[in-house]
């Protein structure tokens, strides 16, 4: 039996405001994780999960003991668009997931605000989209998992047959084991685009009602909030699916042609840009502007593809870095 690929590396979260230097170990397939932890469990050796290093904080972060880097465990195991479910090892990410399925007519049922994250750690975290209040968290849209136990044992769990044990698992930092395989089921589509509308709202009140008010018809929901203003002036964005007939032309907007963010050079350079408003003040001026922009063109609808509506985060590279050295 092969062993998992290991080398010592400084790692961190997204938010790299926390550094840990640990042995770093790579399985490549279900055996090789059920070994690493057999390994780990006789030894008493510490030792964490981590996907893409997605996680603001350190969840896949250690100074000491071991960490089990899942991202070389990335096929897609099956697909089946009649049934409309995919079944995925943990190192797939949501941008894999994405372009697996959208040119099918289908569309991830819970995506986060960036397509980085690999499938495991939105397990891990049981992560949120912006239709939580319609469908759930990520381990809603989950059939069944297959996962590793501390001792090696693999164990297959079905959502309703196995409800303790895998409300347990999801949700549960990797804590309990490690998933090596996950079948999800998928959101039927019929258009690469939704309706977006934008609504300005002056106060944080008003954008609860609002929210309150649209939930009953929208698909997904998200409010932008100015924390510096004191009243919690906001922007709502309510977007739902289109319906069979209402896109001209679906076989072009389901490519994935059509739903590549924009490329701009000025979106590399605005990192730079930003780091000089980086301060309370200057955090305070562009939120006013943009808020300013928003009510100067008061409420409107567009249409907006999926990825570009669902990854926001994702428009800038690197936006990060307008808060480094610190994080």
């Amino acid at each position: 039996m092969t062993r998992a690929a290991s080398e010592f590396h400084v790692l961190s979260g997204w938010g790299e405001a926390h550094h840990g230097w640990a042995r770093v170990r790579r399985p490549r397939d279900a055996a090789e994780v059920a070994q690493t932890l057999a390994e780990a469990t006789r030894e008493g050796r510490p030792l964490c999960l981590r996907g893409a290093g997605q996680s603001y904080g350190d969840a896949a972060v250690r100074s000491r003991g071991d960490v089990l880097d899942l991202t070389a465990m990335n096929r897609v195991l099956a697909f089946d668009a009649d049934l409309g479910t995919i079944t995925v090892e943990p190192g797939v990410t949501i941008e894999t997931l994405w372009r697996t399925v959208l040119p099918h007519g289908f569309w991830p049922a819970v995506v986060p605000g960036t397509m980085r994250p690999t499938i495991g750690g939105a397990l891990a975290m049981n992560i949120h989209g912006k239709n939580h209040f319609r469908v759930g968290g990520f381990g809603d849209c989950v059939e069944e998992l297959t996962i590793v136990l501390p001792g090696g044992e693999t164990r297959r769990l079905r959502a309703h047959r196995d409800a303790g044990l895998y409300r347990a698992v999801v949700g549960g930092a990797g804590l309990l084991g490690v998933v090596t395989a996950a079948k999800l089921h998928l959101k039927r589509v019929h258009s690469g685009l939704v309706n977006v509308t934008a609504a300005p709202l002056k106060t944080l009140g008003d954008l609860i009602a609002e929210f309150e008010r649209r939930a009953p018809t929208a698909d997904y929901l998200v409010g932008w909030v100015d924390c510096f203003d004191p009243a919690g002036r906001a922007v709502l964005h309510d977007a739902r699916c289109l319906q069979t007939g209402e896109d001209p032309d679906p076989a072009r907007t389901l490519t994935e042609r059509a739903q590549e963010l924009p490329a701009s050079l000025a979106g590399a350079a605005l990192p730079a840009v930003l780091k000089a408003f980086a301060t309370p003040l200057g955090m305070s001026l562009l939120n006013s502007g943009k808020y300013r922009a928003s009510a100067l063109r008061g409420v409107h609808t567009f249409r907006q593809p999926h990825v570009q509506f669902s990854f926001l985060l994702d428009y800038i590279p690197n936006w990060k870095r307008m808060y480094d050295p610190g994080g």
